[in-house]
């Protein structure tokens, strides 16, 4: 399935060579975090170039079930502790700082503080999570003012619409003909702002940010030379059929956006078919929101929580991916070489008053996301077809 949708507010920067040659030095994190940016992709730690060339020190990585060297960036902490790695993945960018920024901006236009602390406080840690439609509601007219009052938002979108213009007639066409309203052939500008080479942290690509293994299973084709993710046409077909098959599963439009974004609503429709419950999008919030009340409750209450190791981990890499430190974790775990991880070794991270938060946010930040992505595509869907009838009415 598909993962977080790229967020394409890159600012032009000199290249990484112009930045070495000028006067100011950039740091090493620095360096890295351009490779990220103009590379568009993260680090390959294995590219021998790269590693002589930016980052020098060792640690160890989980990968295929054996321990190998793998060469970081080395860091050490203020206090006197010794010097600890950095692990993958890679230092976030400015894109991805941006798309968790974008989530997080509230208009103020048109909104009571009331409302603006309702968004805000969507997830709130410490208190219990109520998701219903008149919030849903809030959150769609959250996103219609930024794609259209915003300055930054509302050029982005703009520029995203024009850019779909020679694309339309045909995608529209094809969208009938599959039966998925005209609207959703628009569905590139929250995904991507309709860049053709967009490319999210995930690793999903093109203009509907379609990941290697639901791209092909639509018939696009990836390998050394092509990637028909990146061809408007083709990909925008594509994704006609894959909401055409979602929409057949789920048997509601805002349901099958939610399910292109993420899994939550695909595993609440089963549940609710089993219950012989009709899916809607009502029962797909009491079912997020028991989920994510859940997920707050436990972290309020456990120790710990578990961590399966994946490949490409690192011991210090989790605990500064869990706001933990490195000696604490490895203590908790009994960890007497932290170079041996396995993947699938089940590891616990400690929870303290200093970390709690921190963890549930990162738990909840995918469903987060998929909360938002309905309103989020419906409110772009809203302004193209007022900017449709304003054109009807000017011609």
């Amino acid at each position: 399935m598909r993962a977080e949708s790229f967020n394409p507010y890159h600012v032009e920067k000199k290249s990484l060579q112009q930045e070495k040659n000028g006067s100011s030095k950039l740091t090493r994190a620095e360096t890295a975090n351009r490779y990220v940016e103009e590379k568009g992709e993260t680090i390959d730690f294995g590219r021998r170039k790269f590693i002589a060339g930016l980052l020098a020190t060792g640690a160890t990585a989980a990968i295929g079930g054996k321990a190998i060297e793998t060469v970081l960036e080395m860091t050490k902490s203020d206090d006197s502790s010794a010097a600890k790695t950095e692990s993958m993945p890679a230092p976030e960018t400015k894109a991805e700082r941006l798309e968790k920024e974008e989530v997080a901006y509230v208009p103020e236009d048109d909104l009571t503080d009331e409302e603006i602390s309702q968004i805000k406080n969507l997830l709130d840690f410490d208190a219990p999570i109520e998701l219903n439609m008149e919030k849903y509601s809030l959150l769609e007219r959250s996103w219609k003012n930024k794609y259209s009052d915003f300055s930054l938002y509302k050029k982005e979108f703009d520029s995203a619409y024009a850019r779909m213009e020679k694309y339309k007639q045909e995608l529209s066409a094809y969208f009938s003909k599959c039966g998925v309203p005209y609207e959703f052939v628009y569905l590139s500008i929250p995904e991507s702002y309709a860049k053709s080479k967009a490319l999210s942290h995930m690793k999903a690509r093109g203009p509907y940010q379609f990941t290697e293994e639901t791209a092909v299973d639509y018939g696009l084709k990836i390998n050394g030379k092509v990637d028909e993710r990146t061809d408007f046409l083709k990909s925008g077909k594509a994704c006609a059929r894959f909401l055409k098959d979602l929409f057949k599963e789920l048997g509601d439009w805002t349901l099958a956006l939610h399910a292109y974004n993420g899994g939550f609503s695909r595993r609440y429709a089963k549940k609710a078919k089993a219950g012989n419950e009709i899916p809607s999008e009502e029962g797909f919030l009491e079912y997020m929101e028991k989920d994510i009340e859940a997920i707050r409750q436990e972290i309020h209450a456990a120790n710990h929580i578990d961590y399966k190791v994946a490949e490409g981990n690192t011991l210090s890499g989790i605990a500064k991916k869990y706001s933990v430190s490195y000696d604490k974790l490895r203590q908790y775990n009994g960890i007497r070489d932290p170079r041996r991880l396995q993947i699938g070794q089940n590891i616990k991270i400690p929870l303290t008053a200093a970390n709690r938060e921190f963890v549930y946010n990162k738990k909840v930040s995918g469903r987060l996301e998929n909360i938002h992505y309905g309103p989020k595509c419906n409110a772009a869907f809203e302004l193209v077809r007022e900017k449709r009838n304003e054109m009807k009415n000017t011609a």
